[in-house]
């Protein structure tokens, strides 16, 4: 379906929005020593190491490698939580990873669930993994993966999911590969219920979750059908154009809600322009042939109030970072890295 020029409150939201982060204040004050709250970036590589660095300059293993790539990294309150084949979590900042309480439900991994998408953490809620161990496929820990258990509330949930987003309004939705059972929990005290989509997904693909502000993404990871959008809560989809059909879309992800980027395999990034619905590649300061499996965007809010964002992604160089919300890349770590939190 070709997209049509009608587009979408949210397309001129993100528009807005960019513009209104390209502002530059300057107010005397050196920015680069007055840092209030940094951030924290983990990463995995190929080989299985898990990585933190907290300004992409020095950088902390904290997981040795076992041959076994990460598969999605989170941070649970205090606690990070990784997937590989099997599931850990650490409570000292990374010094030793535990296993999940020996006689509790420690989650299987689903096979069918790809990268981030597939662990999610709502604060004040649960933290959630995609799992082949129970029937609806989701698994929840309400100790930051300390222990888990089949959630309660997917009694409604009749195929097994694989992805998980949470908008901005709280609204919390989970998607089975396929593209035909999309679920909503609007609060940590509902259950999950089915979306009646008027027009939904494409079937027989294999799909996972994003989103950008309170716009649900769909992308489809085998790169058939591309990346989908809904504005009214997953009733309705369109599709974006611009994305090479012939590669998967590893990754997708809207990073700060400023942007949103597509990672393809062996094509590089790919930036959406939000006038007209379109992506177009966005490779300036990337290897040639580069495949990219993940990506997140993270800031460090000064002393003045000043923001300055960063967007990482992995990919099969290395770690990259951009300083202007995807249209030109830095290397700052080489290696064949995958998962980012």
């Amino acid at each position: 379906m070709r997209y049509r020029k009608c587009y979408s409150p949210f397309l001129f939201l993100l528009a807005a929005g960019l513009l209104a982060g390209s502002c530059k204040k300057s107010d005397g004050i050196d920015n680069n020593k007055v840092i209030r709250t940094p951030y924290t970036v983990f990463y995995g590589e190929k080989v299985g190491t898990i990585t933190k660095t907290n300004d992409g300059i020095s950088y902390q293993d904290i997981f040795t490698p076992d041959g076994v790539p990460a598969r999605a990294i989170t941070a649970s309150g205090d606690n990070i939580v990784f997937v590989k084949s099997f599931l850990r979590y650490s409570t000292n900042n990374g010094i030793n990873f535990n296993q999940p309480v020996p006689g509790q439900a420690i989650p299987s991994v689903n096979l069918n669930a790809h990268w981030s998408s597939m662990l999610l953490d709502v604060p004040g809620d649960r933290l959630y993994v995609a799992s082949a161990t129970s029937a609806s496929g989701i698994e929840v820990s309400p100790d930051n993966g300390k222990t888990w258990e089949p959630d309660p509330g997917a009694a409604g949930v009749t195929a097994p999911v694989s992805s998980f987003t949470r908008t901005n309004d709280g609204n919390l939705y989970s998607l089975d590969p396929t593209g035909s059972g999309l679920y909503l929990r609007p609060s940590a005290t509902s259950a999950w219920t089915p979306v009646a989509a008027a027009t939904g997904l494409p079937a027989g693909s294999s799909w996972y979750l994003s989103h950008s502000n309170n716009t649900l993404l769909a992308a489809d990871y085998s790169g058939a059908q591309g990346v989908y959008y809904s504005d009214d809560g997953g009733v309705n989809w369109k599709n974006f154009q611009g994305l090479p059909s012939s590669q998967e879309v590893l990754s997708c992800a809207s990073p700060l809600d400023q942007v949103v980027l597509a990672g393809t395999d062996s094509m590089g990034i790919y930036m959406l322009d939000p006038t007209t619905g379109t992506f177009n590649p966005s490779n300036n300061g990337l290897k040639p042939q580069t495949s990219v499996y993940g990506i997140t965007g993270k800031q460090d809010i000064y002393k003045n109030g000043i923001i300055k964002r960063y967007v990482y992604i992995t990919t099969s160089d290395g770690l990259y970072r951009s300083e202007d919300l995807g249209r030109n890349w830095v290397l700052m770590k080489t290696g064949n890295t995958r998962a980012i939190w």
